[in-house]
């Protein structure tokens, strides 16, 4: 199980000898007169477990910082200290029990939070291992995240509220009253609220049911407003019909024209791609007659060079001998007997040969000039008539499209008129709507609703109030054996009447009968619990110091209850129970627990805090 041990409380300041008290790990009783500080120790035991704020009492004086030791569930000694005007804990991983203080190892805020886990809160609970639990906070399913101090009275109970007629589960506040059930819930049960799924509560529903009705007026004005300014009529369900129809047959008629027109325009594109075709062919002709138009040149040139080659050729064989033309020999060197004597005339038959062959390619040449020109009026002749072609087709599209004109300005004016009609019922089933809402929203319920969450179970309370019972009949407690907890009034029945209508020594010692059948309740179920209780003043109310062996207990309580309430406690409870005090136990403690006796006086020790030396009398419990 994972509890925790308290293992002592120190005070510490400066010039000041520290105030402390140790704690057994069992039983610890704090015991003696009144205005010894055994009620502060309860009261400072609380504030270290994050508490707002710790009695100014005179004895604190000069004490500034108050140490809380604690065995975690692990078995490691922790020391938490803060300032007695609170605020922040340090947090030490070791046993300290005087100053100066080392640096801490850890530092949390006092207050809760959710979002952040450096708090005092989130620390103790995650010890117990009831971190990120859920607790319903009100009767429409709002939770809040657990806090330690949710739990914090159900097991430090000071002298008022041991005595105090409120529920030993409840504060005593309306606001807190189902969270604090709640908790106990989660204590018996090992079951928290997370899975509660809440509902809007009344006052938020009536705001925003407001809201929607505002809302609703307003659009319905909005509405009214842009109806009265256009036309009423009774039938326009009817003439939106017959607008449909004198728009279907225009726009089909606009569709035969649309298709006609098209078929046109796709055909014009068509021949403009031929068009464009031709033009290309023409602009290849153009380019090849240019050419051939320069070989042609050089043709004619050609044959002029060789005619001019061809006749000199046969002039040259009436010139006198000289240097020979084609050799380069002089005279005396020539040798007319050789076929060099004959250059003359094969010059004149080869340049025929160049001439005749020229000629023919000319020829050829010619030739294909002339089909280039054919074919070149043969497409220049269909482009002509591709481009007549094209206007036609244009002049087509274009009478199409004037018919068009008329007909989509029809249709237009049709489709407007359409949606004025259409606009009108579409307000007016808006705003029938908006009517229909807003008588919705009228007759909610008005009767607050009760919402069901589930309780604490039968089985549960019954097994709880049998150990309740049981340990008060240990104590000794005549009606022990009636007494159950009641879960419709959250209080103690016993000796047929409620815990609240008992007297004040009843009400403490049922009280503490509560909160150590609770604690040993989920001891034995393994259930989540702090694992000690602090109990002050369960048995009497009141001691007086100038006589130690007088004790005012409760008449309606038994004598021997003393007695009974310290052995029980010893023997069979399984936590950490600290114990204050005015009478001495009957019996001396078992070994184990430790008895502390304060005596206000000069023998013994004095109290928690030191005895003043400065002769100041007046303490204050």
């Amino acid at each position: 199980m994972s509890h925790i041990i308290i293992n002592h409380l120190t005070f510490i300041g400066e010039n000041v000898e520290p105030a402390r008290v140790e704690f057994g790990k069992n039983l610890t009783l704090i015991h003696g007169p009144s205005d010894t500080g055994k009620s502060f120790i309860v009261n400072a035991l609380d504030f270290m477990m994050g508490a707002k704020e710790l009695k100014d009492i005179p004895e604190r004086k000069g004490y500034s910082t108050v140490l809380l030791g604690i065995e975690s569930p692990e078995g490691s000694c922790i020391t938490l200290s803060r300032l007695t005007s609170g605020g922040n804990f340090n947090v030490y991983y070791k046993d300290i029990r005087q100053g100066p203080l080392p640096v801490p190892d850890s530092s949390f805020r006092p207050k809760h939070n959710s979002k952040d886990i450096s708090n005092i809160s989130y620390f103790l609970l995650n010890k117990i291992n009831l971190i990120d639990k859920m607790i319903r906070i009100n009767k429409y399913g709002e939770t809040n995240e657990l806090s330690f101090r949710d739990i914090a009275h159900l097991c430090i109970i000071d002298e008022t509220s041991m005595q105090s007629e409120k529920s030993p589960v409840t504060t005593g506040r309306n606001t807190t009253r189902t969270k604090e059930i709640s908790v106990l819930k989660l204590l018996l049960q090992g079951e928290d609220d997370s899975g509660i799924v809440a509902v809007v509560p009344p006052r938020e529903r009536s705001i925003v049911k407001r809201a929607q009705l505002e809302l609703i007026d307003s659009l319905s004005k909005d509405i009214k407003d842009k109806l009265s300014i256009v036309r009423g009529d009774e039938n326009l369900k009817t003439e939106l019909e017959q607008l449909n129809t004198l728009i279907n047959e225009q726009s089909s008629s606009i569709s035969d024209i649309l298709v006609e027109r098209n078929k046109i325009v796709d055909n014009v594109l068509h021949i403009k791609e031929q068009i464009i075709s031709s033009k290309t062919e023409l602009n290849d002709i153009f380019t090849l007659k240019s050419r051939f138009g320069i070989l042609k040149k050089q043709y004619i040139s050609d044959l002029c060079r060789l005619e001019t080659i061809k006749e000199a050729g046969t002039l040259l064989g009436y010139f006198k001998v000289d240097i020979c033309p084609f050799c380069g020999a002089e005279p005396k060197y020539q040798h007319h007997d050789l076929e060099c004597n004959s250059g003359a005339t094969a010059l004149a038959e080869a340049a025929d040969a160049e001439l005749q062959k020229t000629k023919k390619l000319l020829n050829d040449l010619l030739v294909t000039i002339g089909e280039l020109e054919r074919r070149e009026q043969i497409i220049f002749d269909n482009k002509e008539e591709l481009e007549r072609n094209v206007d036609n087709l244009e002049d087509q599209v274009k009478v199409l499209e004037e018919d068009l004109i008329p007909a989509n300005s029809g249709l237009k004016s049709l489709i407007e008129a359409r949606s004025e009609i259409e606009n009108i019922i579409a307000l007016s089933n808006q705003l029938e709507e908006l009517d229909s809402m807003k008588t919705d929203i009228e007759n909610i319920h008005k009767k607050e609703k009760i919402y069901k969450f589930e309780e604490i179970s039968h089985k549960v309370i019954r097994e709880f109030s049998e150990e309740l019972s049981k340990r008060l009949q240990d104590w000794g407690y005549q009606e022990a054996p009636n007494t159950r907890y009641d879960l419709l009034k959250n209080d103690i029945y016993a000796g047929d009447q409620f815990r609240s209508e008992h007297g004040k020594g009843v009400r403490a010692i049922l009280h503490a009968a509560f909160t150590v059948s609770l604690a040993q309740y989920c001891f034995k179920r393994g259930l989540p619990h702090p694992g000690f209780v602090v109990l002050d003043s369960p048995i009497v109310t009141y001691r007086p110091p100038e006589n130690p062996s007088v004790a005012k207990v409760d008449r309606d309580l038994p004598s021997n209850i003393v007695e009974n309430f310290y052995e029980n406690l010893q023997s069979n409870f399984d936590g950490q129970v600290i114990i204050v005090e005015n009478i001495d136990p009957v019996q001396p403690l078992h070994e184990g627990s430790k008895d502390l006796t304060f005596t206000k006086g000069a023998y013994g020790r004095y109290g928690f805090f030191p005895h003043p030396t400065d002769g100041f009398e007046d303490l204050l419990d």
